[in-house]
């Protein structure tokens, strides 16, 4: 009798924790009544977190499929031309890129994919803020 009512109190703990809990028991208890309520208290606080634990990550699992299912209900714009380029590309879906930097004037820069790649000069350095003391070391 006494042990079905100690299985019914425990139902639900998972079995590592009533083990570790036996084990605590064992070395308190010492009178068969008092197992239990000595397996509870040593895993107490064990059980509370992990069952909060268990709440949190259910809790994040179903915010994640909420967010997918409104991911598969977006309808991003499809491409309709061959051969759009990444800067058309994200004109086209984020058509406020370039306002949140204050004074940004993309025409300004040679931002053509296309351009000429060369070396840096020794000029560019200069302009970029180098010092030509320190160049004129590294080219001796």
């Amino acid at each position: 009798m006494w042990f079905h009512a100690a299985y019914l109190a425990l139902e639900g703990y998972p079995a590592d924790l009533i083990r570790d809990g036996a084990r605590e028991a064992m070395l308190t208890a010492d009178h068969p009544s008092k197992i239990v309520p000595a397996i509870v208290k040593a895993v107490g606080q064990r059980w509370i977190n992990r069952q909060a634990l268990e709440d949190r990550s259910s809790a994040t699992w179903l915010a994640l499929q909420e967010q997918a299912a409104k991911n598969a209900t977006l309808h991003l714009p499809k491409n309709e031309e061959e051969g759009e380029t990444t800067a058309e590309i994200l004109k086209r879906v984020w058509p406020t890129m370039d306002q949140h930097v204050p004074g940004y004037k993309g025409e300004a820069l040679n931002l053509n994919p296309d351009r000429e790649c060369r070396k840096p000069t020794r000029e560019d350095y200069i302009r970029l803020g180098v010092d030509p003391a320190v160049l004129d070391q590294m080219e001796d």
